[in-house]
């Protein structure tokens, strides 16, 4: 299953110039960036067993631009993608996205 995430990887990097998986603290952020981690994902049962799961990826875009349209090209790009929040902290905008891949 590292090759699927190797391959987000890359395809996230068709957007920003650097992305981070599950960063320690102590790296310093190159912006425009994504900076994504796995969470809980999506499963499905049937007859009592596991029939079908998905991953789900939590997304952070970390942009100096406010008018920067990078996550919505995100959103269109992969077909099970949302747009979850928008914020700004120490004047970098964030955009949170929920990805299952």
């Amino acid at each position: 299953m590292m090759a699927k995430r190797l391959k987000l990887h890359e395809e996230l990097l068709s957007f920003v110039n650097h992305a981070y998986f599950q960063p320690p603290e102590n790296i310093k952020l190159e912006y425009p960036c994504i900076v994504y981690s796995r969470a809980r994902g999506y499963e499905t049962h049937a007859d009592n067993r596991f029939y079908v799961g998905t991953r789900q990826y939590d997304l952070t875009l970390i942009e100096r631009n406010p008018d920067s349209t990078v996550g919505e090209e995100i959103r269109l790009y992969f077909p099970m993608c949302t747009i979850t929040n928008y914020y700004t902290a120490d004047n970098l905008y964030h955009t949170k996205l929920n990805l299952y891949y």
